[in-house]
């Protein structure tokens, strides 16, 4: 009896540990299916006699976007998922130099299988086993993402280190003799092998120009709001490349800041919010872009100049001053 009742005693706590275990993979996989990119759902028709078409209520689309309280809606939202691939095949080929973009090539690898359901992914520390099968690998990859990096010499010249690559000019080579779609990445980090798409395409073999005119480009940011508008326009073109349906909706992050935060309440008692200078290159372009996204019915508007006569504490309430690598330049170029 002794024995029996040990039997059961033992028997209870393995299912018990069995169990917390199964809650626990549960509960990591839920977080992890929390993360992934989704298709934004399409605006559904109701049934009335009104000849137009009624969309979701605002208050639906309110929660649909709100971090808080609408977990539940955009969980429901259909997941961003690479097809379907046999054992060998992968969903994309991370090509880079090992010099300037390793470090952010496992980042990628990473943020890809964090936000893209199902995908496989090749990256030559973790799937190459042999050197001279590189066009076997670029030619079982769906698409083939290029990681544009380079470096500034010691007389200040700028050099593409990836056009500089034997290997990655081969795997290059593999994706447009296999039709691969290819897509560029480009680093904007000058510290971290940053240099501009003119200084790759300079450095470019001629037989390979067209491949890299043709590919779309992606600039990629490393600062994390920044680093998901990456993140989306490179899923963006990820699905075009494999053709999955629907590749035209807009796909979106959850963890999106960006999306679900609410525009702010503009409130001055001056002339202008803003003030920008001709003579600041980019600044114009900022302050319209700005001035587009406070475009609403709930928003007066975001109200800008560029007219010195305007820059007093009384006409304007702040000002816009954009930095770049030439501000502190020397000479004609600052």
């Amino acid at each position: 009896v002794d024995a029996i009742s040990s039997f059961f005693v033992v028997m209870i706590i393995l299912l018990s540990v069995l169990l917390r275990r199964r809650v626990r993979l549960q509960q990591k996989f839920t977080l992890a299916e929390q993360s992934y990119a989704r298709w934004e759902p399409p605006k559904v028709r109701r049934r009335s006699t009104s000849k137009y078409v009624l969309a979701l209520p605002q208050r639906a689309i309110d929660k649909f976007r709100s971090p808080k309280g609408g977990v539940e809606a955009q969980v429901a939202a259909r997941l961003v998922t690479a097809p379907g691939l046999p054992h060998g095949f992968f969903s994309c080929f991370l090509s880079h130099v090992w010099a300037s973009g390793q470090d952010q090539a496992r980042s990628l690898k990473g943020l890809l299988q964090r936000y893209v359901k199902n995908i496989a992914v090749f990256l030559d520390v973790d799937n190459l086993e042999d050197l001279a099968r590189l066009e076997e690998y670029v030619s079982n990859s769906s698409a083939v993402i290029v990681f544009l990096t380079g470096h500034v010499d010691d007389e200040g010249v700028a050099v593409s280190d990836y056009m500089k690559s034997n290997n990655c000019l081969v795997e290059l080579r593999a994706a447009a003799a296999h039709a691969r779609p290819v897509i560029l990445l480009l680093e904007t980090d000058p510290t971290h092998g940053g240099v501009s798409l003119e200084t790759h395409t300079a450095a470019c073999p001629a037989d390979l120009l067209p491949t890299v005119l043709g590919a779309p480009v992606v600039p990629w940011h490393r600062l994390k709001d920044f680093q998901i508008c990456s993140m989306l326009l490179l899923i963006q073109q990820l699905v075009t490349a494999w053709g999955a349906p629907g590749a035209d909706r807009t796909i979106f992050i959850p963890e999106d800041r960006l999306r679900s935060s609410p525009l702010p309440q503009l409130q001055t008692k001056r002339s202008y919010h803003l003030y920008h200078s001709a003579s600041n290159p980019c600044a114009a372009a900022i302050a319209a872009d700005l001035e587009a996204q406070f475009v609403s019915p709930n928003h007066s508007g975001l109200r800008t100049t560029a007219e010195p006569e305007h820059l007093r504490h009384d006409a304007c309430a702040a000002f816009l001053l954009y930095l770049n690598a030439e501000t502190f330049a020397p000479g004609a170029r600052a």
